[in-house]
Protein backbone atom coordinates (compact mmCIF):
# COMPACT_ATOMS: atom_id res chain seq x y z
CA UNK A 1 0.00 0.00 0.00
CA UNK A 2 1.15 3.72 -1.11
CA UNK A 3 0.07 6.57 0.90
CA UNK A 4 -0.62 10.03 -1.64
CA UNK A 5 -0.89 13.36 -1.04
CA UNK A 6 -3.37 15.52 -2.10
CA UNK A 7 -1.87 15.90 -5.59
CA UNK A 8 -2.18 12.19 -5.95
CA UNK A 9 1.55 11.67 -6.11
CA UNK A 10 3.32 9.26 -3.59
CA UNK A 11 4.85 10.66 -0.31
CA UNK A 12 7.88 10.68 -0.21
CA UNK A 13 9.01 9.31 2.91
CA UNK A 14 6.16 7.09 3.20
CA UNK A 15 4.88 6.99 6.41
CA UNK A 16 4.23 3.75 8.12
CA UNK A 17 1.23 2.06 7.90
CA UNK A 18 -1.06 -0.60 10.17
CA UNK A 19 -3.26 -3.10 9.05
CA UNK A 20 -5.94 -4.31 10.92
CA UNK A 21 -8.62 -6.55 10.70
CA UNK A 22 -11.76 -7.24 12.68
CA UNK A 23 -12.90 -11.21 10.61
CA UNK A 24 -8.80 -12.60 9.65
CA UNK A 25 -5.88 -13.12 11.21
CA UNK A 26 -3.22 -10.85 9.66
CA UNK A 27 -0.25 -13.00 8.94
CA UNK A 28 3.22 -11.44 9.63
CA UNK A 29 4.97 -12.16 6.52
CA UNK A 30 1.96 -10.98 4.75
CA UNK A 31 1.07 -14.86 3.25
CA UNK A 32 -2.88 -15.77 3.64
CA UNK A 33 -3.46 -19.24 4.48
CA UNK A 34 -7.18 -19.15 5.64
CA UNK A 35 -9.03 -19.21 2.41
CA UNK A 36 -12.35 -16.44 2.83
CA UNK A 37 -12.96 -13.20 2.53
CA UNK A 38 -11.53 -10.74 4.97
CA UNK A 39 -11.97 -7.17 5.28
CA UNK A 40 -8.54 -4.97 6.52
CA UNK A 41 -8.60 -1.83 7.71
CA UNK A 42 -5.44 0.46 6.76
CA UNK A 43 -4.32 3.74 8.92
CA UNK A 44 -0.79 6.06 8.73
CA UNK A 45 -0.26 9.52 9.96
CA UNK A 46 1.47 12.40 8.00
CA UNK A 47 2.31 15.36 9.88
CA UNK A 48 -0.51 14.89 12.43
CA UNK A 49 -3.08 13.94 10.26
CA UNK A 50 -4.65 10.46 10.73
CA UNK A 51 -5.35 8.67 7.10
CA UNK A 52 -7.35 5.93 6.78
CA UNK A 53 -9.19 3.29 4.43
CA UNK A 54 -10.29 -0.43 4.32
CA UNK A 55 -10.39 -3.08 1.24
CA UNK A 56 -11.91 -6.35 0.93
CA UNK A 57 -9.08 -9.42 0.37
CA UNK A 58 -10.12 -12.43 -0.59
CA UNK A 59 -8.11 -15.01 -0.52
CA UNK A 60 -8.91 -18.40 -2.84
CA UNK A 61 -7.83 -22.03 -1.97
CA UNK A 62 -3.99 -23.12 -3.56
CA UNK A 63 -3.42 -25.43 -5.99
CA UNK A 64 -4.31 -29.40 -5.14
CA UNK A 65 -2.33 -31.08 -2.63
CA UNK A 66 -4.51 -34.00 -1.38
CA UNK A 67 -7.50 -36.01 -2.81
CA UNK A 68 -9.54 -38.04 -0.72
CA UNK A 69 -11.80 -40.89 -2.52
CA UNK A 70 -15.05 -42.24 -1.14
CA UNK A 71 -17.39 -44.66 -1.71
CA UNK A 72 -21.45 -45.11 -0.37
CA UNK A 73 -19.96 -49.08 -0.10
CA UNK A 74 -16.99 -51.29 -0.25
CA UNK A 75 -18.68 -54.41 -1.16
CA UNK A 76 -20.68 -54.63 -4.52
CA UNK A 77 -22.09 -57.84 -6.42
CA UNK A 78 -20.53 -58.53 -9.61
CA UNK A 79 -22.47 -56.70 -12.74
CA UNK A 80 -22.51 -53.92 -10.10
CA UNK A 81 -21.66 -50.08 -10.37
CA UNK A 82 -21.31 -47.39 -7.50
CA UNK A 83 -21.01 -43.63 -7.30
CA UNK A 84 -17.80 -42.15 -5.94
CA UNK A 85 -17.21 -38.83 -4.15
CA UNK A 86 -13.86 -36.67 -4.15
CA UNK A 87 -12.42 -34.49 -2.04
CA UNK A 88 -9.44 -32.24 -2.36
CA UNK A 89 -7.48 -29.73 -0.22
CA UNK A 90 -4.21 -27.63 -0.96
CA UNK A 91 -1.30 -27.60 0.85
CA UNK A 92 -3.01 -25.58 4.22
CA UNK A 93 -6.19 -27.93 4.47
CA UNK A 94 -8.32 -25.31 2.54
CA UNK A 95 -11.32 -27.54 0.60
CA UNK A 96 -10.52 -27.16 -3.07
CA UNK A 97 -13.14 -27.85 -5.98
CA UNK A 98 -12.55 -31.64 -7.09
CA UNK A 99 -15.15 -31.88 -9.72
CA UNK A 100 -12.49 -32.30 -12.56
CA UNK A 101 -10.66 -35.31 -10.63
CA UNK A 102 -10.35 -38.63 -13.11
CA UNK A 103 -11.57 -42.37 -11.47
CA UNK A 104 -9.19 -44.99 -12.79
CA UNK A 105 -9.11 -48.78 -11.75
CA UNK A 106 -6.90 -52.15 -11.24
CA UNK A 107 -9.02 -53.91 -13.34
CA UNK A 108 -8.99 -53.02 -16.68
CA UNK A 109 -12.45 -54.63 -17.73
CA UNK A 110 -14.36 -51.88 -15.07
CA UNK A 111 -16.52 -49.16 -17.18
CA UNK A 112 -15.75 -46.05 -15.50
CA UNK A 113 -18.41 -42.98 -16.52
CA UNK A 114 -17.44 -39.95 -14.75
CA UNK A 115 -17.93 -41.13 -10.87
CA UNK A 116 -19.71 -43.92 -11.13
CA UNK A 117 -17.66 -47.20 -11.96
CA UNK A 118 -19.35 -50.29 -12.66
CA UNK A 119 -17.54 -53.54 -12.10
CA UNK A 120 -18.03 -56.61 -14.87
CA UNK A 121 -16.20 -59.28 -12.88
CA UNK A 122 -15.64 -60.19 -9.15
CA UNK A 123 -12.27 -60.02 -7.43
CA UNK A 124 -10.43 -57.23 -5.52
CA UNK A 125 -10.75 -53.98 -7.39
CA UNK A 126 -9.01 -50.38 -6.38
CA UNK A 127 -9.94 -47.57 -7.72
CA UNK A 128 -8.12 -44.20 -7.34
CA UNK A 129 -8.82 -40.31 -8.16
CA UNK A 130 -6.67 -37.89 -10.44
CA UNK A 131 -6.81 -34.41 -10.21
CA UNK A 132 -3.94 -32.86 -12.04
CA UNK A 133 -0.19 -34.50 -10.47
CA UNK A 134 -2.34 -35.31 -7.55
CA UNK A 135 -3.35 -38.88 -7.03
CA UNK A 136 -5.13 -39.89 -4.28
CA UNK A 137 -4.83 -43.32 -2.02
CA UNK A 138 -6.40 -46.10 -3.41
CA UNK A 139 -9.90 -47.68 -2.50
CA UNK A 140 -10.38 -51.06 -1.81
CA UNK A 141 -14.13 -52.36 -3.33
CA UNK A 142 -14.56 -56.16 -2.90
CA UNK A 143 -16.57 -57.26 -6.17
CA UNK A 144 -18.37 -60.35 -5.12
CA UNK A 145 -19.56 -63.09 -7.62
CA UNK A 146 -23.18 -62.73 -8.25
CA UNK A 147 -25.98 -65.18 -7.10
CA UNK A 148 -26.61 -67.98 -9.61
CA UNK A 149 -30.87 -67.79 -10.23
CA UNK A 150 -30.80 -71.37 -11.60
CA UNK A 151 -29.63 -72.40 -7.66
CA UNK A 152 -33.47 -71.21 -6.64
CA UNK A 153 -35.05 -73.01 -9.19
CA UNK A 154 -35.76 -75.54 -6.87
CA UNK A 155 -35.55 -73.94 -3.61
CA UNK A 156 -39.44 -73.66 -3.40
CA UNK A 157 -40.94 -76.80 -2.39
CA UNK A 158 -43.84 -78.62 -4.35
CA UNK A 159 -46.84 -77.64 -2.21
CA UNK A 160 -48.81 -80.69 -3.68
CA UNK A 161 -46.27 -82.93 -3.39
CA UNK A 162 -47.51 -84.03 -0.24
CA UNK A 163 -51.41 -83.69 -0.87
CA UNK A 164 -51.90 -87.26 -1.05
CA UNK A 165 -50.27 -88.01 1.86
CA UNK A 166 -53.36 -86.24 3.81
CA UNK A 167 -56.38 -86.62 1.47
CA UNK A 168 -56.92 -90.16 1.92
CA UNK A 169 -56.37 -90.16 5.08
CA UNK A 170 -59.82 -91.13 7.72
CA UNK A 171 -60.85 -90.88 11.07
CA UNK A 172 -63.08 -93.97 11.88
CA UNK A 173 -64.36 -95.57 15.52
CA UNK A 174 -66.20 -98.24 15.82
CA UNK A 175 -68.13 -99.64 19.10
CA UNK A 176 -68.29 -103.78 19.40
CA UNK A 177 -70.09 -105.61 22.00
CA UNK A 178 -70.48 -108.65 22.73
CA UNK A 179 -71.86 -110.87 25.19
CA UNK A 180 -72.96 -114.79 25.85
CA UNK A 181 -75.49 -116.44 28.26
CA UNK A 182 -75.06 -120.45 29.61
CA UNK A 183 -77.74 -122.43 31.50
CA UNK A 184 -76.89 -125.60 33.04
CA UNK A 185 -79.14 -127.35 30.01
CA UNK A 186 -76.22 -126.76 28.06
CA UNK A 187 -77.89 -124.06 26.21
CA UNK A 188 -75.09 -121.32 25.18
CA UNK A 189 -76.20 -118.15 23.30
CA UNK A 190 -73.84 -115.70 22.11
CA UNK A 191 -74.49 -112.24 19.90
CA UNK A 192 -72.45 -110.02 18.78
CA UNK A 193 -73.41 -106.62 17.51
CA UNK A 194 -70.84 -103.55 15.90
CA UNK A 195 -71.08 -100.23 14.42
CA UNK A 196 -68.99 -98.00 12.62
CA UNK A 197 -68.98 -94.39 11.85
CA UNK A 198 -66.23 -91.66 10.53
CA UNK A 199 -64.84 -89.82 13.25
CA UNK A 200 -67.24 -91.41 16.21
CA UNK A 201 -65.84 -92.46 19.42
CA UNK A 202 -65.67 -96.61 20.96
CA UNK A 203 -69.08 -96.91 22.46
CA UNK A 204 -69.00 -98.48 25.99
CA UNK A 205 -71.16 -99.29 28.84
CA UNK A 206 -73.79 -101.98 29.67
CA UNK A 207 -76.44 -100.20 27.20
CA UNK A 208 -73.67 -101.85 24.40
CA UNK A 209 -75.06 -105.65 25.86
CA UNK A 210 -78.84 -105.29 25.87
CA UNK A 211 -79.99 -107.07 23.12
CA UNK A 212 -77.44 -109.73 23.51
CA UNK A 213 -78.83 -110.36 27.37
CA UNK A 214 -82.36 -109.82 25.66
CA UNK A 215 -81.60 -113.03 23.30
CA UNK A 216 -79.91 -115.15 26.19
CA UNK A 217 -82.93 -114.75 28.36
CA UNK A 218 -85.22 -116.15 26.12
CA UNK A 219 -83.35 -119.21 25.12
CA UNK A 220 -83.02 -119.98 28.78
CA UNK A 221 -86.61 -119.73 29.37
CA UNK A 222 -87.36 -121.99 26.98
CA UNK A 223 -84.28 -124.72 28.39
CA UNK A 224 -86.59 -124.26 31.48
CA UNK A 225 -89.68 -124.93 30.21
CA UNK A 226 -88.40 -127.75 27.72
CA UNK A 227 -86.76 -129.44 30.89
CA UNK A 228 -89.83 -129.09 33.07
CA UNK A 229 -92.03 -131.02 30.35
CA UNK A 230 -89.62 -133.27 30.33
CA UNK A 231 -89.60 -134.49 34.41
CA UNK A 232 -93.49 -134.64 33.88
CA UNK A 233 -92.79 -137.10 31.13
CA UNK A 234 -91.19 -139.09 33.37
CA UNK A 235 -93.33 -139.59 35.96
Amino acid sequence: MTALGPDGAALDPQPAIDFASPDCALPADGVFTAAGSCTIAATASVHGVPLETSFEVDVVAGAPAALTLSAPATTVAEGGSLTFSVAGEDAYGNPIDAAGAALSSSVASDLVDGLTVTFPTASPHDITATLGDVVSEPLRIEVVPAPDPSSDAGADADPGSDAGASAGAASSGSNTASGSGTSAGAGTASGSGSTSSPGSLPMTGAGAFLPIAGAAVLILAAITAFAAAARVRRR
